[in-house]
């Protein structure tokens, strides 16, 4: 009888606060998604609880801004004033400069980032240019590849990490 007791409290208890009065109402935000190619900021959504009244709670999802710092690092590898093409898993970009102007900027990025450049290779066919560059260190690594075709204006640059 002492641990019937007990049991049937805990069992009470159990009912109650799958049954309970209170309510949780969840209200999502409503955005259209807009696609973005930058590096920038993510969005996450951060929930915030408020008590309307004492029968339910609402939940509301707040959208704020934070930079990871793989983020901060990949930035550091954009050209400046190249167009981004894409950004997942690897960057994607475009630039009207020339290949071996983009290749000194790279260059001098991977020795800024204190890592050494462990791979240099240009070639130049039927004015078709092709530059790979990669560089390491302790912790990070990087990849560089710089392509521009004969018959194009605009140098396609690819960075992978």
């Amino acid at each position: 009888m002492q641990l019937l007791l007990p049991l049937i409290a805990i069992g009470i208890l159990v009912i109650i606060s799958f049954v309970g009065p209170k309510k949780n109402v969840v209200e999502k935000a409503k955005t259209t998604p807009t696609p973005s190619l930058s590096l920038g900021p993510t969005t996450t959504l951060t929930p915030t609880p408020t008590v309307k009244n004492s029968s339910s709670i609402v939940i509301t999802l707040s959208p704020t801004k934070t930079t990871s710092s793989s983020d901060a690092y990949s930035q550091t590898f954009i050209y400046p004033g190249a167009k981004a093409i894409s950004t997942s898993g690897k960057i994607t970009l475009e630039s009207t400069d020339s290949p071996n102007t983009i290749t000194d900027w790279y260059k001098n990025k991977i020795k800024e980032q204190g890592m050494n450049t462990t791979s240099f290779v240009t070639t130049s066919t039927n004015g078709k240019m092709l530059n790979k560059l990669a560089g390491a260190n302790s912790s990070k690594n990087v990849e560089v590849e710089i392509q521009k075709e004969s018959n194009e204006s605009t140098v396609h640059i690819t960075v992978s990490f």
